[in-house]
C-alpha cells in the first residue's frame, strides 16, 4: 500500500497523543506516590484499638479485609461510595473493628476519621461503606481513604487498605464518563496515528531493532495506561518503573547498539 503523503501531519498527531498519554500516566504516578503518605497522621491507630496497649493486643485473623470498593473517578458534583468487605472465617460471631480516615482539606489536620464496629456472622461477610464527595478533594485533586480493620477480640488492627479516587471534570461532564472517556480518546487517537504512521513509514521494511522498538513502545505505553487505570499503590509503581526501563532499552538506546546485541 502506498505511504501517506503528509507524513508531517501524521508525525505531529502521533506526537501530540503520545505526549498527552505520557502526561496522563505521569500525573497518575505522581498522585499515587503522594498517597503513601496518607495514613492518618497522629490520629492513626498504630495497629492498636483506642484504649489498649501492646501488652493486651493480639493478632487474630478470624476477621479479614476482603474486596475494597474504590471508585476510579469523581466529578465536581458527585458523591461516591467507598466500601470494604469484612470476612469472618471462624465458626462463631465476631466483631470487626474499622478505623477509616478520609482526606478533608477543610479540617485542621487535613483529614477526617471514623471508627465503627460490625457484628459479622460465622462463615459469612458484610460490607462497611462510606460516602465521599468534592469536599474530600485534596490539593492533588484526589480523594484519599486509609482503612484499618481487625478483630475486636484481639484489640488490634491486622490490615490496612488505601483508596485513591481521582477528580475528573470537563465542563458539565465529570466522574467516570469524563475519566474513562478521556482514556478512551487518548488511546484511540494514539493507535489511529500509530497505525497510519506505521503504513506511511513502511514498518515491515525497517530493520529488526527499529521495528521492535516501534512496536514495543506502543504496546508498553498502552499496557501502562491500563495498569494505571485498574490498579494503584506500590505494585503499580514497580510496573511503571519496569515499563520505563523497557522503553529506555528498546527506544532510547542507539540503533547501532541494538544491532550489535543481536
Amino acid at each position: 500500500m502506498k505511504p501517506y503523503k503528509n507524513k508531517r501531519a501524521l508525525i505531529a498527531g502521533f506526537a501530540v497523543f503520545t505526549i498527552l498519554l505520557v502526561a496522563y500516566n505521569a500525573v497518575v504516578f505522581y498522585q499515587d506516590s503522594l498517597g503513601d503518605d496518607f495514613w492518618g497522621g497522629q490520629e492513626a491507630p498504630l495497629l492498636r484499638v483506642p484504649g489498649t496497649t501492646e501488652t493486651n493486643a493480639h493478632w487474630f485473623f478470624d476477621v479479614s479485609a476482603g474486596k475494597l470498593k474504590c471508585p476510579k473517578f469523581i466529578g465536581a458534583n458527585e458523591t461516591k461510595t467507598i466500601g470494604l468487605e469484612l470476612v469472618n472465617s471462624s465458626n462463631e460471631d465476631q466483631t470487626a473493628i474499622v478505623h477509616a480516615f478520609f482526606s478533608a482539606p477543610h479540617e485542621a489536620e487535613g483529614l477526617k476519621g471514623s471508627f465503627s464496629e460490625y457484628k459479622v456472622p460465622p462463615k459469612s461477610s458484610l460490607h462497611a461503606s462510606w460516602q465521599v464527595g468534592p469536599e474530600n478533594l485534596g490539593p492533588d485533586r484526589t480523594v484519599r481513604a486509609r482503612i484499618y480493620s481487625g478483630n475486636k477480640a484481639g484489640n488490634a488492627y491486622g490490615e490496612t487498605r488505601l483508596c485513591t479516587v481521582r477528580y475528573m471534570q470537563f465542563g458539565s461532564i465529570g466522574g467516570n464518563l469524563a475519566g474513562f472517556g478521556l482514556i478512551a480518546l487518548l488511546l484511540a487517537g494514539f493507535w489511529i496515528f500509530w497505525c497510519a504512521l506505521n503504513r506511511s513509514l513502511d514498518i515491515p521494511r525497517m530493520n529488526r531493532s527499529d521495528r521492535d522498538a516501534w512496536r514495543v513502545f506502543a504496546v508498553v505505553l498502552t499496557l501502562v495506561t491500563f495498569a494505571n487505570l485498574l490498579s494503584s499503590g506500590l505494585g503499580l509503581r514497580i510496573v511503571n518503573l519496569f515499563a520505563i526501563l523497557i522503553v529506555a532499552i528498546f527506544v532510547l538506546r542507539p540503533t547501532e547498539t541494538l544491532h550489535r546485541a543481536n
